[in-house]
């Protein structure tokens, strides 16, 4: 009987244990199903999903949004820049060739991108997450408020651009949280400007003239009087008037300031008769009149940069922390800030109302666009383009043919021209990089042989081939060549109104050109007896600068280094010759 139930038992303890392996298997195939599910979730997880509804930065101040976000956000690293056709930047991520659009992060920063360009937030903050600077892009330009913070969370600007320039009212605060400036801009171009801390006072003085201890720039000629003699107190006897070393017409053309290796000499800008001779005697590298014309900037070998009220010759203030000699100063757009580029390659910013510097970068050539708040640094090759009121890079370029020795800013502030120590010129444009390599061989150490026409339309260049060319800036295309056949150029300068073209050449001729036609309308000829000397006979006749007043009805000629001329173009006679600055 038992016998008989053994199979019985056997098949089903077999069965049973089938069953029991099946099951198992059943259980470890879900098992399996489940933890492969969950390593899916996880590795989804794993890519963070940016947060809905970010609409302004405001939601960013919510620290968990801001958290997943920056968890969320691709590094900025990560993406690489495209020129299209036109020369904008298209982002795109690596190995990919659609234009990306997303957020990015870098460090304590948050950017949008759409379609490869800029679009949407921006915003940054400091290490203790206190906002640094917040705003918003519309196809790679700003657009919209803007604002920046200390890192004490102060605000230091506000204000609005449109289509990537400055638009409307800019209020800057100081570090106490007082408004001390309101511009107005309208398209980048400034319209107004005004200190709220001396509101109450002159704008062109700065702060009420004392007239005790007050160092004088130079003495003014007494129109009563017939004659007088130009010796500055103490002076027994002066001897010639000093290397020419820059020149300036005021904003009016109602006078000429003449720098020398002396001191500082004034001209009337219509009829050329002196007014003004040197009592505070400095070597003055450079001079700038301020735009409303009533103030006199001077930088010189000392470490001093000295503010000048232009009516009395007196001295409104002094920057006295320079660091070493001047080479070079100019006044802002709005008066209210100051370059200086000093001999030791540091080029500072300054406030003119408080004297206090605000930035200094390295370089050797500066200069302020014309057109928005920003301002050039040029260090080697290399070319920085800074926000004035921010101090941040806006852009850097690095031009791969030659170091730059001289630099000039179109007019309409899009292009920048320089002359390269291979004596070769680039044409820039600024934000989109573009570059145009001139074929214009420039006469080597020859300075003012480059000139933008009023527009920026236009560069005429002075090459060593007896030639001027004229050349479109927006496709580096010569436009016309003009033959000068006589004598090599040593200067060229656009008229005021551009419809004409002065060229200096060394034998001390000028000649007046019409770029329509390319036809030479007028010379003017200084004779020799009139400007040689004997000591320097050989290198006297060169009009090494030319200058046209404001209204165009006046051209001042540098002759060498020691003679200014003043020449009437309606007659073509010369007005007046004064000689002798280098006896």
């Amino acid at each position: 009987m038992l016998n008989q139930k053994l199979p019985s038992l056997k098949r089903r303890i077999i069965g049973s244990t089938q069953e029991s392996l099946l099951d198992l298997i059943g259980m470890l195939f879900v098992l399996a199903l489940f933890f492969g599910i969950m390593i899916i979730c996880g590795c989804d997880q794993q890519v963070k999903k940016i947060p809905p509804n970010v609409n302004n930065v405001s939601d960013l101040d919510d620290s968990i949004i801001r958290i997943k976000l920056l968890d969320a956000a691709m590094p900025e690293s990560n993406l690489h820049v495209k020129l299209s056709p036109t020369g904008e930047k298209v982002y795109h991520k690596q190995r990919q060739d659609q234009p990306y659009t997303g957020w990015t992060k870098n460090i304590r920063k948050l950017q949008q991108y759409q379609d490869g360009k800029r679009h949407g937030i921006f915003i940054s903050w400091y290490g203790n997450w206190q906002k640094a600077e917040q705003g918003q892009y519309k196809d790679s330009k700003r657009d919209g408020v803007w604002i920046q913070w200390s890192p004490i969370g102060k605000k230091e600007n506000e204000g609005s651009y449109k289509d990537g320039r400055r638009d409307g009212m800019w209020t800057i605060w100081d570090s106490k949280g007082n408004i001390v400036r309101e511009i107005t801009y309208k398209n980048g171009r400034l319209l107004t400007s005004s200190s709220i801390n001396n509101k109450d006072k002159s704008t062109t003085t700065l702060y009420t003239l004392s007239t005790e201890n007050l160092p004088v720039a130079y003495i003014l000629h007494n129109k009563g009087q017939e004659s007088y003699q130009d010796l500055s107190k103490g002076i027994k006897r002066r001897f010639g008037k000093g290397e020419i070393t820059d020149i300036d017409f005021s904003p009016d053309g109602r006078l000429l300031a003449v720098a020398t290796v002396i001191g500082i000499w004034l001209y009337d800008g219509k009829s050329g008769e002196q007014i003004a001779y040197p009592e505070y005697i400095d070597s003055v590298r450079s001079i700038a009149f301020s735009p409303d014309g009533r103030i006199l900037l001077s930088g010189s070998s000392n470490t001093y940069i000295n503010l000048w009220d232009v009516d009395s010759g007196r001295q409104i203030s002094q920057i006295k922390d320079a660091g070493s000699s001047i080479n070079e100063v100019q006044f802002g757009p709005d008066g209210q800030m100051v370059l200086s580029v000093n001999v030791t390659n540091g080029i500072d910013l300054w406030d003119v109302y408080t004297g206090e510097r605000k930035s200094r970068v390295t370089g050797n050539l500066t200069s302020f666009s014309p057109v928005d708040d920003l301002y050039l640094a040029v260090h080697g090759r290399d070319i920085s383009i800074y926000d004035i009121l921010t101090g941040q890079i806006v852009q850097s370029v690095n031009l791969d043919n030659s170091d730059i020795q001289l630099l000039y800013f179109s007019p309409n502030g899009k292009m920048v021209a320089t002359r390269n120590m291979d004596n070769t010129v680039t044409l820039l444009n600024l934000f989109t990089k573009h570059e145009h390599k001139l074929h214009a061989a420039l006469k080597k150490n020859e300075k003012n042989v480059l000139s933008f026409s009023p527009d920026g339309q236009i560069l005429a260049t002075a090459s060593e081939d007896e030639t001027i060319t004229l050349w479109d800036v927006n496709t580096g295309l010569q436009i016309q060549k003009l033959i000068a056949e006589d004598n090599m150029i040593s200067s060229v300068k656009f008229s005021p109104a551009g419809s004409n073209l002065a060229t200096g050449n060394k034998s001390g001729e000028i000649h007046i050109w019409n770029i329509e036609t390319g036809d030479r309308i007028q010379t003017l000829i200084t004779p020799m007896t009139e400007i040689e000397t004997t000591q320097y006979r050989n290198e006297s006749r060169s009009i090494t600068d030319i200058l046209f007043n404001p209204d165009g009805t006046t051209l001042v000629s540098v002759i060498g280094k020691d003679i200014i001329q003043f020449w009437d173009l309606n007659s073509g006679i010369s007005k007046k010759i004064h000689r002798g600055f280098y006896d």
